[in-house]
C-alpha cells in the first residue's frame, strides 16, 4: 500500500501558511490545533512542515504535566543540534548548569560534559535562566522556529510561563503551536484551528490513494469503512491493513482486488477495540507481559535505562536490549500509539528514541 495523499483542508493549510509567513516576518505566533485523533493533525503539520523546510524548524514535544517538561525536550535537541552545528557550538558551555536543572542530561552528555571542570551549581529559579537559555539559542538559529506540543491540554506550568514569556517579547521570535482534543486556547495561544473528519467525497480519495487505483472499491466498501473506522483516517490505515493481512484484499498484476464480491461477505471487525484485541493475540507472552505492564505505569520515564532495567526484572526478560526490542515489537503491530499513557510515541521520534535508548543503555555498561 502507499502512503495515502493528503487530501483538501484548504483552509487549514492557508491558517498554517499565514502563520509561518508572520513568523518569516518577524512576528512571534500561536495557534492550537484541535481535533479527534487521527483525524490528520500531525500530517497537516507534516505537510506545512516541509513546504517551509529550508526556513522553518519545527521542533516536536509532548506534554505530560511534569513541570519543564517541554522545556526539557527543547534543550536536550537544541544540545544535540549545537554539538553538530558549529554556528550553535557556543550554546553548549551552557550544559554543566542544564544538567544540573535536567539530570538527563547527565547520561546523555556524558562526554560532552567531562571537558569541563567539575563545578556544582545550584539554581533556586531555574525559570530565568532557562528563558535566557532559549533566547539565545533563537537569536543564534538561522532558521526561525516552531515548537509543536502534543497533548496539548496536559502542558505543565512551568513550561506554559516559560513559553508565554518568550511570546511576549518583541525582539524574539517564536512560533508555537499545540495539537489536542480540546478547544480552549489557555493562556499560551491567540488562535484555534479545528480539524473536522474529512467529508466521505474526500475519505473516497484517500482510499484510492491508499491503494493506488480503486477499481475495486465500491459505495458500500467506503461506506462501511467510513462507518466502522468512525471517519478516524488511522484507523481506517488499521483496518485496510488487517484485510490485507487475512489476506480478503489482496494485490495481482499491480493491482488490488477484494477476495469477496460483496464487502458484507468479508470478515471485517466491527470495532477497532477487536482490531486492538487481536494485534495484541499476535505478541509473544513476553512482549504481551511487557505490553500490560507499559500499560499499567502512567510515567514518561520509558526512555531511561534503570527503567527498562525494571521492566526486565519484572517480566523476567532477559536484559534490557530484549525489552527494548520487545517494545520495538510492540511498536511495529501498532500498539504503542494505543495505550492511554505517556507512551504514545509518534511514528517520526520512534527511531530516534530507540537509536538514543541504545546509546544511553551502552553507557551504562
Amino acid at each position: 500500500m502507499y502512503l495515502p495523499e493528503f487530501i483538501g483542508r484548504t483552509k487549514e493549510l492557508s491558517i498554517l501558511s499565514k502563520l509561518n509567513q508572520n513568523i518569516l516576518e518577524g512576528r512571534s505566533q500561536s495557534l492550537l490545533i484541535n481535533g479527534s485523533s487521527g483525524s490528520g493533525r500531525k500530517r497537516l503539520l507534516m505537510e506545512i512542515s516541509e513546504e517551509y523546510t529550508r526556513e522553518i524548524d519545527y521542533y516536536a514535544s509532548r506534554a505530560d504535566g511534569i513541570p519543564y517538561s517541554i522545556i526539557e525536550q527543547l534543550v536536550t535537541k537544541i544540545i544535540k543540534i549545537s554539538i553538530a552545528k558549529p554556528k550553535l557550538n557556543h550554546l553548549i558551555n551552557h550544559l554543566p548548569v542544564l544538567a544540573e536543572v535536567f539530570p538527563k542530561l547527565k547520561t546523555m552528555f556524558k562526554n560532552e560534559l567531562e571537558t569541563f571542570d567539575s563545578v556544582i551549581f545550584s539554581l533556586v529559579h531555574p525559570e530565568e535562566f532557562l528563558s535566557e537559555f532559549l533566547i539565545e539559542f533563537l537569536a543564534a538559529s538561522d532558521t526561525r522556529i516552531v515548537v509543536c506540543i502534543y497533548n496539548a491540554e496536559k502542558i505543565d506550568e512551568k513550561s506554559l510561563e516559560i513559553l508565554k514569556n518568550i511570546l511576549a517579547i518583541e525582539e524574539v521570535v517564536l512560533g508555537v503551536v499545540g495539537v489536542g482534543e480540546h478547544n480552549e486556547l489557555g493562556e499560551l495561544y491567540s488562535e484555534g484551528l479545528t480539524i473536522q473528519a474529512l467529508p466521505i467525497e474526500d475519505y473516497e480519495i484517500f482510499l484510492s490513494s491508499l491503494f493506488g487505483n480503486d477499481s475495486f472499491l465500491n459505495e458500500q466498501f467506503v461506506e462501511r469503512l467510513y462507518l466502522i473506522s468512525d471517519k478516524n483516517l488511522t484507523k481506517t490505515v488499521e483496518l485496510v491493513q488487517y484485510l490485507a493481512d487475512t489476506k480478503q484484499l489482496y494485490i495481482k498484476n499491480y493491482c488490488w482486488h477484494m477476495i469477496e464480491e460483496s464487502i458484507h461477505q468479508l470478515k471485517m471487525p466491527e470495532t477497532t477495540e477487536w482490531l486492538l484485541g487481536n494485534k495484541i493475540q499476535l505478541l509473544s507472552n513476553n512482549e504481551k507481559w511487557i505490553y500490560q505492564v507499559l500499560s499499567l505505569i502512567n510515567m514518561p520515564i520509558i526512555d531511561q535505562p534503570e527503567f527498562l532495567s525494571t521492566i526486565a526484572q519484572i517480566t523476567n526478560t532477559q536484559s534490557m536490549e530484549k525489552v527494548l526490542q520487545a517494545i520495538g515489537t510492540i511498536y511495529k503491530h501498532g500498539l504503542l500509539l494505543r495505550l492511554m499513557t505517556s507512551y504514545d510515541f509518534p511514528s517520526i521520534t520512534f527511531k530516534e528514541y530507540i537509536q538514543n535508548t541504545r546509546e544511553m543503555i551502552f553507557t551504562i555498561k
